[in-house]
């Protein structure tokens, strides 16, 4: 079993939906850059897209869903930021849980 949810217990299982989405990144219709943040938490991949002059837009996925949602819908926006958040797909890596302190 997993420690975390949303981490893989079988690394074929981890290949497979790594290459899945690798190709489904394929279909966005904008140059793409991948950062990560890094946090207490762990880390969150972070896709941004369209002009860098734009106003910012940020796209959350929902759970058990990836930034790649986005990708039909982004073509000609403005500036735009998917976040993978924790434990919402094999991009974002929880490294531990609990609330940050305010």
């Amino acid at each position: 079993m997993a420690d975390q949810p949303g981490e893989f217990t079988d690394p074929a299982l981890q290949r497979a939906y790594s290459h899945a989405y690798d190709q489904l990144l394929a279909y966005w219709p904008t140059k793409l850059e991948h950062s990560d943040i890094r946090t207490a938490y762990g880390s969150t991949h972070v896709l941004n897209t369209g002009s860098t002059d734009a106003p910012p837009l940020v796209l959350l996925h929902g759970i058990n869903s990836t930034s790649t949602f986005w990708y039909p819908l982004v073509g000609g926006c403005r500036r735009g930021t998917g976040c993978a958040v924790l434990r919402g797909g094999a991009a974002a890596v929880p490294i531990r849980t609990g609330h940050p302190a305010a």
